[in-house]
């Protein structure tokens, strides 16, 4: 991670005379990976293609939806799965209380609990990343970048 400091020449002078700047300050391999990813900023129209975060957040909601009625179609029984809405936490750090709105899918089993059905999708061949909520595991779609994959981890699923 890397940021900018900007602000009033006195302040600046106040950082740039504390010992922890050296300590803090940005090498040249970060100062580079800054670089290149302000200069993505020059082309808008591929902006999402080529920083994945901007991409997720910026999915549609008929993007979330298809991908959600796909994993619960995907699910053979006795597992159930809803497609819902859910908001997804887009942040952690310095903006952990920070949501959007997003599609899941509730998984269910009737001989499983939450916590159960949690650890057994962690524990697939590619581990998949749920949580919890209002006593449902819930899948985002907004973390469903390779559907295909996602589904076909999912069949690994035992009955």
């Amino acid at each position: 991670q890397a940021g900018i400091i900007v602000g009033d020449k006195t302040l600046l002078d106040k950082i740039k005379a504390n010992p922890l700047k050296r300590a803090l300050r940005a090498d040249k391999i970060t100062l580079a990976i800054l670089e290149a990813t302000l200069k993505l900023y020059e082309d808008p129209e591929t902006l999402s293609q080529n920083i994945p975060l901007l991409k997720t957040l910026t999915l549609t909601d008929t993007e979330l939806r298809r991908r959600g009625a796909a994993v619960a179609a995907s699910l053979s029984h006795p597992w159930q799965a809803d497609v819902i809405e859910a908001p997804a936490q887009i942040g952690s750090g310095a903006m952990p209380d920070k949501t959007i709105d997003s599609i899941s899918v509730a998984i269910n089993h009737p001989k499983c609990s939450p916590d159960e059905i949690i650890t057994t999708l962690r524990g697939l061949s590619i581990p998949v990343i749920g949580r919890i909520s209002d006593g449902q595991v819930l899948l985002d779609m907004r973390g469903a970048d390779s559907l295909e994959t996602l589904i076909d981890t999912l069949a690994q699923l035992p009955q």
